[in-house]
């Protein structure tokens, strides 16, 4: 998987998934969930059905459960049909989420460093 490629969880009520940045050297990506539940959520990037056929209505980037995981890991999942792929966003939509990591409160800066292009998969914190 790439930067703007989607999936969800092959499960009823699975939220989408938006990759925003990777592979980095590592083999690891970024991905973002979206969720129209506001309660507790920022509001720092708000996405529209216009961005994308799987956003029914007014939704959330939520940036508090942003994962770096293995891009190769969500391969296999596709091909054990674990997660379904979907359309891929714009570039435009893309740049929104990378702004919102510096913006959001609930982004954590080891993610944004990674939109940045800097990569500290080989070290945790």
């Amino acid at each position: 998987m790439k930067t703007g490629d989607t999936f969800v969880a092959n499960v009823p009520g699975a939220h989408l998934r938006i990759v925003v940045a990777g592979p980095c050297p590592h083999g690891n990506v970024l991905y973002v969930g979206v969720t129209s539940d506001p309660g507790g959520l920022d509001h720092t990037c708000p996405v529209q059905p216009e961005d994308h056929p799987d956003i029914h209505h007014n939704s959330f980037i939520h940036f508090g459960d942003a994962v770096i995981g293995s891009a190769a890991a969500l391969d296999f999942a596709i091909f054990a049909k674990q997660i379904v792929v979907k359309e891929a966003v714009s570039g435009e939509v893309i740049s929104r989420i990378v702004e919102g990591f510096s913006a959001s409160e609930q982004a954590r800066p080891r993610y944004e460093d990674f939109v940045q292009g800097r990569c500290s998969c080989d070290r945790r914190r």
